[in-house]
């Protein structure tokens, strides 16, 4: 060790460069690269060296450079060693987690997985429209044969992919190639230790079609992360011209980035009796009306969970900020050999990406990362909307913001949040506002891409801190209020006679932070770049390329159809019912304690099948804004349709209708009224209701086998929507009346 380090000493004597401390990476100024392992970057992060720190001092002198290497490889693994390459200096350890962009050429990777001897199988994942992630696996080996693979990518089976009307059986060529814009990780297998390098890519469907006599091949990007690059690509695209007009200080906008971050739930130890109906439904149900676990000091083996978690995520670059106990769980409890048992929801929250895509593929690898960590406990853990019925589902809302990289006209570099009013005399930016807009008027489009299982339908319900209908909350902390009414009261000299009242407006205009709305708003005056959007509906299960794609394409509508509008007039627009869509988009009242016929005249009727959310993508008016990009076209709304229909019917046969016939099989006469006194005192009704739900079941059966798997019908598809809608009714009433629910 000693040896390799005045090796490197020599090569650095002399020398000038930067250590980037986040990405523990050496860059000389002739460009010779030194990649710092995991090992030693994790050491760092524990134990910080007198004088430095890890997050506010992100880059070193090369002079210091030493200091830090000898202090860390004296305590560093044995195995640990330095070694020269044609591409520069790196350290072959045990464990790289994240590969430097540099390395993401075929010359600079064959000559880092040659000396990264654990590292012995390439994945190629992409991500197709049903959310699923596509997974081609090769030895290293072939790599070194075929470096070329690492650009033009390998062949899979077309058919296999939720691609219909696009990829077929008989037209199943598709290519997996690697996208070296994309975070490329490394993932370790727990019982070998070996290691597979993953490298998210696109999906490319090749085609043949005649023109003018030809034969013309086509190629095509058919993949999740396609799209929401290209969304991301038209964003650039329609918002730089308008900020130049609403900046005047602007010089350059170098680029514009949606910055994406989630808030991840998921269930802990769930025991399923059958599907998703719990024996222990009562204690979780009160509980939760208690919020007896919420926040709670985890134990014994879930806290080392959580605790590893966040260690893990560490190393993965996703940048944790915190986790801790949902409002979802009971007391942990010991079985008489000691046996911890666990049931608990938990939520897991990480730094914000700085595109869709690799804030996409972040809270992909956090759900991989906590099955793994938590298995290692013999913890099972369920990301499903809605895991068990009666009790609160897991939620995925997502934080999504636009920055741009901006030069202004004295020469400084700086980021600029479009949504954030620098001026302080409006809640939100004009640009702000209008994403807002688009949002809510576009809603039930983007609905579609959000919500389109039973399981996430069935999360959207009141009483279970949920939003059920599209209304926005514009949001302010105690400490931000004050510095907002302060800057407010110096900018329009409001006199102090006039502050209570004032107050009194701002505080009706600006409700509080709120859990029944569908787009939360958050700002703080004193951090612009934290102003942002929080949607509230996905789920783990969401497609987020998709989702947050029709998310930012809704925006860019919403914000030209503004631009010419003063700031007062697009306030009222939050006030008043829409002209457009004739609803309204914000309320002070509790959405949940509105009445149904009310809460519909306002906002809207939520969908309760996916048929009926999936429905908004056959008016092809409503799609105006996806068409007017070129990011979605029909082909790609239309095979989206499809694969999401087929979903629905398969989770209605697969899932749910299984189910109910394993309840209907267990909910029986008691043999005395002491055994069950509800069930025996409602016994004729619960029969009844028994009997209806038997029958009504075995028909909703029936028509699903004669639609799956085929071109949908939309009558059939409508009669089945219709008749899942009694039967759950019925089936959910029948829980409750034999004390299930």
């Amino acid at each position: 060790m000693e040896n390799d380090l005045l090796n490197l000493a020599s090569l650095l004597e002399n020398r000038e460069g930067m250590f980037d401390l986040y990405e523990g990476i050496f860059t000389l100024q002739d460009g010779t690269k030194i990649i710092l392992p995991s090992e030693l970057m994790e050491h760092f992060r524990i134990n910080k060296r007198p004088g430095l720190r890890f997050l506010d001092l992100p880059k070193l002198e090369i002079k210091e450079i030493m200091q830090i290497l000898s202090a860390l490889l004296k305590e560093a693994p044995a195995d640990i060693k330095i070694i020269c390459s044609n591409f520069g200096v790196g350290f072959q350890s045990n464990k790289i987690y994240i590969l430097p962009d540099f390395v993401k050429t075929k010359e600079n990777l064959k000559e880092f997985l040659l000396f990264q001897s654990k590292i012995r199988y390439i994945s190629f994942r992409a991500i197709d429209f049903g959310g699923d992630i596509t997974s081609e696996i090769i030895p290293v080996e072939r790599f070194f044969e075929e470096p070329e693979i690492i650009e033009t990518g390998i062949q899979t089976d077309g058919s296999s992919i939720v691609l219909p009307l696009i990829s077929s059986i008989i037209d199943a060529k598709v290519q997996v190639v690697p996208d070296k814009s994309l975070k490329w990780v490394v993932d370790y297998n727990e019982q070998t230790g070996l290691g597979t390098l993953e490298i998210y890519s696109h999906l490319v469907h090749s085609d043949v079609i005649e023109k003018h006599a030809q034969i013309i091949a086509i190629n095509d990007n058919v993949d999740s992360i396609h799209i929401s690059q290209q969304a991301e690509q038209f964003l650039q695209k329609e918002l730089t011209p308008i900020i130049f007009d609403h900046y005047p200080y602007v010089k350059k906008v170098h680029s514009i980035d949606v910055y994406l971050g989630t808030e991840l739930e998921a269930w802990v130890g769930v025991p399923y009796e059958s599907g998703r109906v719990n024996k222990e439904i009562k204690l979780l149900q009160l509980t939760q009306g208690l919020h007896s676990n919420y926040w709670k000091k985890p134990e014994g083996i879930l806290r080392s969970a959580m605790e590893e978690t966040i260690d893990a995520l560490e190393k993965y670059g996703l940048s944790p900020e915190m986790c801790h106990k949902e409002v979802g769980g009971i007391e942990v409890r010991y079985s008489p050999d000691g046996t911890q048992e666990e049931i608990a929801q938990i939520e897991f929250d990480w730094k914000y990406a700085q595109s869709i895509a690799n804030g996409a593929i972040n809270e992909i690898s956090a759900k991989e990362i906590i099955k793994k960590v938590f298995r290692k406990y013999n913890l099972t853990i369920s990301f499903k909307a809605k895991p068990i019925r009666g009790v609160a589902g897991n939620g995925e809302h997502n934080h999504i913001s636009i920055i741009a990289d901006i030069e202004t006209i004295d020469g400084t570099r700086t980021k600029l949040n479009l949504f954030h009013n620098y001026n302080n005399d409006s809640f939100l930016s004009r640009i702000g506002w209008g994403a807002l807009l688009g949002i809510l008027r576009n809603w039930y489009v983007i609905n579609s891409f959000i919500s389109n299982s039973i399981d996430a339908l069935e999360r959207l319900k009141p009483g279970f801190e949920a939003p059920i209908s599209p209304s926005c909350s514009i949001c302010l902390d105690e400490d931000s209020q004050f510095n907002c009414l302060a800057k407010l009261k110096e900018l329009r000299a409001i006199s102090p006679d006039s502050r209570n009242d004032y107050l009194f407006t701002l505080s009706a205009k600006y409700n509080p932070r709120r859990r029944d709305v569908a787009v939360g708003v958050i700002s703080e005056i004193k951090n612009p770049i934290s102003t942002r959007f929080e949607i509230r509906s996905p789920n783990p299960e969401t497609n987020n390329f998709l989702s947050v794609s029709a998310i930012v394409l809704a925006m860019i509508q919403g914000i030209k159809q503004v631009k010419d509008i003063s700031l007062a007039d697009i306030e009222q627009l939050f006030s008043t019912r829409d002209k457009n869509t004739h609803r309204y988009f914000s309320t002070k009242e509790n959405i949940y304690k509105m009445p149904k016929n009310e809460r519909v005249d306002k906002f809207g009727e939520s969908p309760l099948t996916p048929f009926q959310s999936l429905q908004q993508l056959q008016n092809k008016a409503n799609l105006k804004f996806l068409y007017d990009s070129e990011v979605f076209s029909e082909t790609l709304i239309d095979s989206y349709y499809q694969a999401m229909i087929q979903k629905w019917l398969l989770e209605l046969s697969g899932e749910i209708i299984s189910e109910i016939y394993e309840q209907l099989r267990k909910i029986n006469k008691p043999q005395s009224i002491w055994e069950s006194p509800k069930v025996w005192i409602n016994w004729e009704k619960i029969d009844e209701l028994k009997n209806n739900v038997l029958k009504s079941t075995l028909l909703l059966e029936e028509l699903i086998g004669k639609t799956v798997g085929q071109t949908a019908d939309e009558n059939a598809l409508k009669k089945i929507s219709e008749l899942q809608i009694i039967v759950q009714e019925n089936y959910n009433n029948l829980l409750i009346l034999a004390g299930k629910l």
